[in-house]
């Protein structure tokens, strides 16, 4: 955000219930505007907002776990092109902690997955990411 006005994105979140549908939507669409995310599809935002997630928490396992869960709902309920590696990895994950095995990437195993999924986020993250 460094760097950007953000004040229509400041007035949407500083909104308190009860919610007026018609000024949120404007702040929505302005706010949207101010990150430049106006031209992007709901498949791209869904993308980016995620991409962007990962490379700010890249650092984090335990966040970006969280982000790859999300990810996974994510693509459950919106179907993305993009996001079936995400869903396979955050699917990987759960099974080599659970189990010591999994059968979602090949090649994957307790010794290289830290290096693994940091390869498959790394390359979300190229695909995807918008500087903010």
């Amino acid at each position: 955000m460094l760097g950007h006005e953000t004040d229509y994105l400041g007035r949407l979140a500083g909104q308190l219930p009860p919610f007026d549908l018609d000024s949120i939507g404007i702040l929505h669409d302005r706010a949207l505007e101010e990150l430049r995310f106006e031209e992007l599809s709901s498949e791209a935002l869904i993308c980016c907002s995620v991409a962007n997630a990962l490379q700010q928490h890249r650092n984090d396992d335990l966040m970006s776990e969280r982000i790859l869960k999300s990810a996974k709902m994510l693509y459950v309920n919106h179907t993305s092109v993009d996001l079936p590696p995400l869903y396979l990895l955050s699917h990987c994950l759960h099974e080599l902690k659970q189990f010591g095995d999994q059968w979602y990437a090949e090649g994957m195993n307790l010794v290289n997955a830290s290096e693994m999924k940091r390869s498959i986020v790394d390359a979300f993250i190229k695909a995807h990411a918008r500087p903010l």
